[in-house]
């Protein structure tokens, strides 16, 4: 009897602890279990963790059913007893379905499983509703992952057929008419011809192994920033300098506007910002007919801090344009529309890519809008660091600057010049017309208070620049330098701007640093001497050049001499060093260093050289010449103690241009 009254109170507390071990695995995991009779859909049991798996409260669910079908994306209705029991019999009761958690609109995806049973001689179905999001989404993961694989497969596959084509062109050319030249080396105007296509060629070449290693250097994540004072008028008026030739070519109308500039001075990473707009510019070129348009607008926009300026650098072209579905993957590496591959355009598809992963490295966003047969429109916007300049008053006072007349019919140039020459020392008197300006100088004269210089916009309503500056010449003579203040291509106009007694040119908008530059300049050197100056710099020049390799040193002495300039070659760094310590005081002029060489490298020469006591040692002028080329190489070149970097091949222009910018700066 005492046995039969323990096995009641036995069976009991296993009866509880197998419920609440029940409760406690089902809310620690994901399958929601309900109990249900399919004829009136009445819920006998619900596992409580419905709640938080599909948001969906037990006590809600036990009153109505048709809350499970209502989170379901499908929106099906209630099965009926038939359906279920056919679905349980045939083994068909498992199906994948996407639901909806009804408090946080999260997608999930639950494996539904329907089982048949008898309880207390009943038959109730059972609902199992396994979560299967994570599989889903890794299974989606997987797919986009194999998908974007296939297409960068696809993509470089298309890229190593694009590379094998436009590596081949210049190969072959070069290949071709350098058998051309052996065989033909008698007629002095073919060799000439060669030579010229050859060079082409090889520029062409390198152009493209340059694309491959910049787009290497970004995509590995080792490009860096190198950041430096900046003048933006002359960085731009470089820029176009560099892509006349282009344009000329294929006498395209090329038109550079600056708006609402308010200054020249910023700091930014001149090298990866000319890399930027040159891709975009010589993409609107390449891609742009014979005697089509590019614009090139920059804009500053709003600012949000005084210390840093936002500029917009716009290019738009009127060329052949690209399809939308293309213009969504321009950025994408090794990517080019099939349509400009079967004009016979030449190029690899890294261009924009490279320039997205530049702009994006410098903190900016690039924005692209075209249209087929339409044109392009490539927009950067930049936000770079402004350099504030404190007034040099002893720059004016020296040159005997006190007054200043400004004439432009912008009052708010006007205002512009006032304020930028404010702390100089310098009074800025300024008029809106020409007719007011002659006046204002014929009383000046009178009263024998003749102004320092004239500042005098290009194009005004009324009496324009050029004959308000023929009255004024009169009046003053020569010791008044005229300036003119123009947003426009001054070139057309220089000849009869300078008959009717222009001095020089500035640039809009007012920069206090280009007038400064031209002050210096005014009646010293003229653009035509400063360019015959910069073709002979080498002429005379000693120069002692450090080059490893026999080619290489041997097409440098002869690339000198022909330039009438002395050579002494030094096969490595430390041979170099010697011949430097051991010459007189002012021997060499330059010094031309390779970067790797055996012994010691050009660094380590370099190091030493501004270290050793020589007299020459701190000051004489040491290039960079080396194969490596990204903006780290420039700048290691820079911190070893040299003045420049000349990046293999060397090119004998930008050599000269870079020796005599160095020297004049002496």
């Amino acid at each position: 009897m005492q046995n039969d009254r323990r096995d009641p109170a036995n069976q009991e507390r296993e009866a509880y602890y197998r419920n609440e071990i029940f409760e406690m695995m089902v809310n620690r995991m994901s399958d929601i279990i309900i109990l249900f009779t399919v004829d009136d859909y009445t819920v006998d049991y619900v596992s409580p963790n419905i709640e938080r798996k599909l948001g969906i409260k037990v006590k809600d669910l036990k009153e109505d059913f048709s809350l499970l079908a209502a989170s379901s994306v499908e929106k099906e209705g209630l099965l009926t007893a038939q359906e279920l029991m056919q679905r349980a019999a045939e083994r068909k009761g498992s199906q994948l379905r996407e639901r909806i958690h009804q408090k946080t609109g999260e997608k999930l995806w639950f494996q539904e499983s329907v089982l048949r049973g008898r309880f207390k001689d009943s038959k109730k179905f059972v609902l199992i509703l396994s979560d299967r999001t994570q599989e889903v989404q890794n299974q989606e993961q997987l797919a986009q992952a194999l998908a974007i694989a296939k297409s960068a497969n696809e993509g470089k596959s298309m890229f190593l057929a694009n590379m094998s084509h436009d590596i081949r062109t210049p190969m072959n050319a070069i290949i071709g008419f350098s058998n051309l030249l052996e065989k033909e080396g008698d007629d002095p105007e073919k060799v000439k011809e060669y030579t010229r296509k050859i060079s082409a060629s090889s520029k062409h070449l390198l152009s493209l192994i340059n694309d491959l290693l910049d787009m290497s250097r970004l995509e590995s994540g080792k490009a860096i920033i190198s950041l430096a004072e900046l003048n933006l008028r002359e960085f731009l008026d470089e820029i176009c300098m560099i892509m006349r030739p282009q344009i000329n070519a294929k006498k395209q109308n090329f038109d550079m506007k600056i708006k609402g500039l308010t200054t020249d001075a910023l700091i930014a990473d001149k090298t990866r910002l000319r890399q930027i707009l040159l891709n975009i510019l010589t993409n609107a070129v390449k891609y742009t007919p014979e005697g089509g348009s590019i614009d090139f607008t920059i804009t500053q926009i709003e600012q949000t801090s005084r210390r840093f300026l936002r500029l917009r650098f716009e290019v738009t072209d009127n060329g052949i344009g690209m399809s939308p579905e293309f213009v969504g993957r321009v950025f994408e590496p090794f990517t080019r529309e099939r349509s400009s591959t079967m004009c016979g355009i030449p190029g690899t598809g890294l261009g924009l890519a490279i320039v997205k992963n530049l702009v994006d490295l410098m903190g900016g966003i690039v924005h692209v809008q075209s249209e087929q047969g339409v044109g392009t429109s490539f927009a950067v916007d930049m936000e770079l660091q402004v350099v504030v300049h404190k007034a040099d008053k002893s720059f004016w006072k020296e040159q005997g600057i006190v007054r200043i007349l400004s004439i432009d019919d912008d009052v708010h140039i006007c205002r512009d010049i006032e304020d930028s020459m404010m702390d100089t020392g310098v009074e800025i008197q300024s008029v809106q017309s020409g007719e007011e300006a002659i006046r204002l100088v014929k009383d000046a004269k009178k009263e024998d208070k003749l102004y320092d210089m004239i500042l005098l916009d290009w194009q005004m309503p009324g009496m324009d620049g050029i004959e308000t500056a023929r009255y004024i010449r009169r009046e003053v003579g020569e010791q008044v330098p005229i300036l003119v203040l123009t947003a426009y291509d001054w070139k057309d106009s220089e000849e009869a701007a300078r008959r009717a007694g222009v001095d020089g040119f500035l640039a809009k908008p007012f920069s206090i640093v280009d007038l400064q530059q031209a002050v210096e300049m005014l009646g010293i050197d003229t653009e035509s001497e400063e360019a015959d100056s910069a073709e002979n710099i080498l002429s005379g020049l000693k120069i002692l050049a450090a080059e490893d390799n026999e080619f290489n040193a041997e097409i440098l002495y002869e690339l000198l001499t022909m330039e009438n300039a002395q050579c002494d070659l030094a096969e490595n760094g430390q041979i170099a060093l010697d011949m430097f310590k051991a010459s007189e005081p002012g021997y060499y002029d330059v010094i031309l260093m390779d970067v790797r060489m055996p012994v010691m490298d050009g660094y380590e020469a370099t190091r030493a050289i501004r270290a050793c006591d020589h007299p020459d040692a701190k000051k004489i002028l040491i290039s960079a010449m080396t194969a490596n080329a990204f903006a780290e190489d420039v700048q290691d070149a820079l911190d070893a103690g040299m003045n420049v970097h000349m990046a293999k091949p060397l090119d004998m222009d930008l050599l000269k241009a870079e020796l005599f910018r160095l020297m004049k700066q002496r």
